[in-house]
C-alpha cells in the first residue's frame, strides 16, 4: 500500500530513547561554555579599566615650590580619588642655588619682634631673662620646617663662601639685638687637627656612659613608680573607709534607734610607703661607666701617642662640661671628676661652677677642690663674677673669696665699693659719639639657635673628623642627651668645631607649648652689650636708683660682708676709709677689672 500522508506532515521515524543529533551539538557547546567562562573572566579582571586610569605616583615638590607637571589625563569625577600617604620627613639630597645679586636682606633670617628689657634684671628669677632669637617664630613644622633650614644654611654657605665667617659679620650688623653677642671669630671660634678629633671622641664616651647607666636608672624608677603607685592604693583604702564611718555616725545622729546596728568600721592605719633600697641613681651609674670607659681607652692608647694625653684630657673637660651644664644632678660627680684632673682647665671648670652652679651642695665641693688649686689659673673666674650683671653672681663669687680665705683680693674688693653698679648704663664712644651701653644678662635656646652659634655641615668642606649635629626640627620630636647628635638628615648639620657662641652657664626652663618637644628645654645664658636710647638708659638709671641715702646696691653689700668676714673688722662703709684701716695706698685701686 502507498502511503498517503501529505508529505508537509511526513517525519522520519526514530527509535524512542533516541536524541536529535542538533540537540547534541547544543548540548556540547552548552558544556564548552561552562568550561571556558571562568577562564575568560579571569582574563577580563587583568585588563586594566578604561574609564579608571592607574593614578600617577606621588613625588614631592621640587624646592622651589612650584606644582609637578600635569599628566594630560583628567580622571572622571566619580572615579575615586587616591589616598595620600604620609612621605618621609627627611627630604632628597638637592642643592639650592643662590643668585649671586640676591640682596643681602634676603639672606639672612627674618628678624623676630625686638622686645626691648624694661630695665635692669633685679630679681633671681631667671625666667625674666630676656630671650635672643636667631630668627623670627614661623610655626612651620616637619617637611617645610627641613625645606626652610636647608634654604637657609644654602644663604649661609653662600654668604661664607664669599668671606670666613662672613654670615655671622653681616648678621650681627644688621641685627641690633645680636650686635653685642660675644661672638667668637677666625681662629677663636675653631677646633682643628687632633683637638677635633679627640672632642669628637670625647662626646662619644660620654654619650656612651649616658645610654650604659641609663639601664640602672630605668630600673630604679619602675621601682618609684610601683611603690608610688602602692601608696596611692592604701591612701585610696584608707579614705574609703573613713568616708564610710563619716556615714555612720551622720546615720546614728538622724536615727538613734538605728543605732549599734550596723557594725562599727574603724579606720585601719595605713602604713607608711616602704623607703626605697639605696640603688646608684643616674648620675652615679653613668660616672661609673664613664671612668671605665676613659681607663679602656687609656690603656688602648699606643705608646707612640702619649704626648696626646693632654690633648685628650682637655677634650673630656670640654666634652663633660659642655653637655652636663644643664643637668645639676651631674655636677658632684663632674667636681669629682674635675678634682682629680690636674689641669689648669679642669680649675677654671671648678670656678665656674663655684660662682654658676645653682645647687649650693655643688658650690661648696667645688670651693674645697679649689683650695688646693693653684691660685693664678681661677683668680680672674672670681673677680669677674663680683661684677656680672646678675647680682646672684656677684653674691656667690663673694662668698667663694671669703671661703678661700683670698686676703689678696681685698684691694679688688675695695674697688667694687666705688664702682658704679655693673647693670647700670655706662658711655661708651661709638663712631665718634657717645652713647649709653649696657652689659645685660640673655639666654638662647639650646634647641632653636644652632645656626646662630654654628656654621652648617653640609658645605662639602668639612673635615670627616670634625663632629656635626643635626639641626632640631620643628613638630619633630628631640634626641635625648643619652641618643647623641642626631645625623640622620645629613642636609641639615651643623659643626660643632666651628662655634661662634659659648654660654657662661646653662639651665632647663620650662617652655609654653612645647610639644612634641619637652617642657623643660635647655637655655644658654650669656652677657650681651647693647647700645640703649636716652629712654631706655634713664629707666635703667632710674630703676637702680638708692631708693634713700646710703643704700647700697647687691655688688657693694657683697663686697663689704666679704671684707669684714677676711678681717675681721669693720670701719665706714667707704673705699677710703677701707684703705685707711688696711693701710693701703690711695692708688691701689682698679687692678682687676671686666673688659
Amino acid at each position: 500500500m502507498m502511503d498517503r500522508t501529505p508529505r508537509r506532515l511526513r517525519r522520519p521515524y526514530r527509535a524512542a530513547g533516541t536524541a536529535s543529533p542538533r540537540l547534541w551539538v547544543l548540548t556540547l557547546l552548552l558544556l564548552l561554555g561552562v568550561m571556558v567562562w571562568p577562564t575568560l573572566t579571569s582574563l577580563h579582571a587583568q585588563q586594566p579599566q578604561p574609564s579608571q586610569p592607574p593614578a600617577p605616583a606621588a613625588t614631592p615638590p621640587p624646592s622651589g615650590g612650584s606644582q609637578p607637571p600635569s599628566s594630560g589625563v583628567t580622571p572622571p569625577a566619580d572615579a575615586p580619588r587616591a589616598v595620600e600617604v604620609p612621605r618621609s620627613t627627611s627630604p632628597a639630597p638637592s642643592s639650592f642655588t643662590i643668585d649671586p645679586k640676591t640682596p643681602l636682606k634676603d639672606l639672612l633670617p627674618a628678624s623676630p619682634k625686638i622686645r626691648r628689657s624694661a630695665g635692669p634684671l633685679l630679681a633671681a628669677d631667671l625666667r625674666r631673662v630676656p630671650e635672643v632669637q636667631f630668627e623670627a617664630s614661623s610655626g612651620i613644622t616637619n617637611t617645610v620646617a627641613i625645606q626652610h633650614i636647608r634654604e637657609q644654611m644654602a644663604k649661609i654657605n653662600h654668604l661664607n663662601g664669599k668671606k670666613p665667617d662672613g654670615f655671622v659679620e653681616a648678621l650681627r650688623k644688621e641685627r641690633p639685638d645680636l650686635t653685642g653677642l660675644p661672638f667668637a671669630m677666625g681662629d677663636a671660634c675653631r677646633t682643628t687637627g687632633e683637638r677635633s678629633r679627640q672632642f669628637a671622641a670625647a662626646v662619644n664616651t660620654v654619650r656612651r656612659a649616658m645610654q650604659m647607666g641609663g639601664n640602672a636608672d630605668a630600673a630604679r624608677r619602675d621601682k618609684e613608680n610601683m611603690m608610688i603607685a602602692e601608696m596611692r592604693r592604701r591612701q585610696a583604702v584608707a579614705t574609703e573607709l573613713q568616708r564610710r564611718k563619716a556615714m555612720e555616725e551622720e546615720q546614728k545622729v538622724k536615727d538613734p534607734k538605728k543605732a549599734g546596728k550596723t557594725a562599727s568600721v574603724s579606720t585601719p592605719e595605713v602604713p607608711s610607703p616602704p623607703v626605697s633600697q639605696p640603688e646608684p641613681p643616674a648620675a652615679e651609674a653613668f660616672w661609673d661607666q664613664y671612668q671605665n670607659l676613659c681607663t679602656q681607652q687609656d690603656k688602648a692608647q699606643p705608646k707612640s701617642q702619649r704626648e696626646q694625653c693632654e690633648t685628650i684630657t682637655l677634650a673630656r673637660i670640654a666634652a663633660l662640661t659642655q653637655i652636663l651644664l644643664p643637668m645639676p644632678h651631674m655636677h658632684p660627680g663632674l667636681v669629682k671628676y674635675l678634682s682629680m684632673t690636674p689641669h689648669a682647665e679642669a680649675t677654671q671648670a671648678l670656678a665656674r661652677l663655684a660662682i654658676f652652679s645653682g645647687e649650693e651642695e655643688t658650690r661648696k665641693a667645688a670651693i674645697e677642690a679649689l683650695k688646693i688649686r693653684r691660685e693664678r689659673d681661677y683668680t680672674a673666674i672670681l673677680t669677674s663674677g663680683l661684677r656680672y650683671p646678675w647680682p646672684t653672681v656677684a653674691k656667690r663669687a663673694a662668698e667663694a673669696i671669703i671661703k678661700l680665705e683670698r686676703k689678696d683680693l681685698l684691694p679688688q674688693l675695695i674697688d667694687v665699693l666705688e664702682e658704679p653698679d655693673p647693670r647700670a648704663p655706662v658711655m661708651h664712644e661709638v663712631k665718634d659719639t657717645q652713647v649709653p651701653v649696657v652689659r645685660e644678662l640673655v639666654r638662647v635656646n639650646h634647641h632653636r639657635s644652632c645656626l646662630l652659634c654654628h656654621a652648617p655641615g653640609n658645605s662639602g668642606k668639612v673635615s670627616g673628623d670634625a663632629l656635626t649635629a643635626g639641626v632640631p626640627v620643628p613638630g619633630q620630636p628631640l634626641t635625648p642627651p643619652s641618643g647623641g647628635y642626631n645625623n640622620s638628615q645629613p642636609e641639615i648639620l651643623v659643626r660643632v668645631d666651628v662655634t661662634y657662641l659659648r654660654q657662661d652657664f646653662s639651665v632647663m626652663q620650662p617652655v609654653v607649648d612645647a610639644n612634641p618637644w619637652p617642657e623643660r628645654q635647655r637655655f644658654d645664658f650669656l652677657v650681651r652689650t647693647r647700645e640703649l636710647t636716652e629712654d631706655e638708659a634713664t629707666a635703667f638709671r632710674d630703676k637702680l636708683k638708692p631708693r634713700e641715702a646710703g643704700e647700697f646696691s647687691p655688688y657693694q653689700r657683697a663686697a663689704l660682708a666679704a671684707l669684714r668676714e677676711l678681717t675681721g673688722r669693720d670701719t665706714e662703709p667707704t673705699p677710703a676709709a677701707w684703705r685707711r684701716l688696711l693701710k693701703l695706698p690711695a692708688d691701689a685701686q682698679r687692678q682687676t677689672r671686666t673688659p
